[in-house]
């Protein structure tokens, strides 16, 4: 997949996968267009605070985080969606059986995006 010098890729070692950042108009029109998909493909950029999305190019698997809004709550609840995608396609089921690996997950992905935001780290860290 093709993104833009600006736009953040952040890497999940745990899970062996990343998922793209896009937070603004142009990286998310650089994106459409560069790797050529088709409208409707993504949530609209303006139509949204945040969304995430699966995007298979190339026959390869992307997991794409739109951000508009740098609120927390709204930060959290698209973590928790990328989260489940990313689980879905890893085929590990979203249980309680499986809510601890579900939250270090959350917290970690959640952390890096707080970092990336400049979000103060007494809102991002544990004592």
């Amino acid at each position: 997949m093709i993104i833009s010098e600006r736009t953040k890729q952040f890497k999940v070692d745990l899970l062996r996968c990343s998922f793209v950042l896009i937070d603004s108009q142009k990286d998310y029109d650089f994106l459409m267009e560069a790797n050529e998909i088709d409208q409707g493909t993504l949530p609209d950029y303006n139509g949204n605070n945040g969304s995430c999305s699966v995007l298979s190019v190339d026959g390869s698997i992307y997991f794409v985080m739109a951000m508009r809004s740098k609120d927390t709550q709204i930060l959290i609840h698209e973590v928790v969606h990328l989260v489940h995608f990313i689980f879905d396609h890893l085929g590990i089921p979203v249980t309680v059986e499986n809510s601890e690996i579900i939250a270090y997950t959350t917290d970690y992905i959640y952390g890096k995006l707080a970092k990336h935001y400049g979000i103060p780290k007494k809102y991002r860290k544990r004592k």
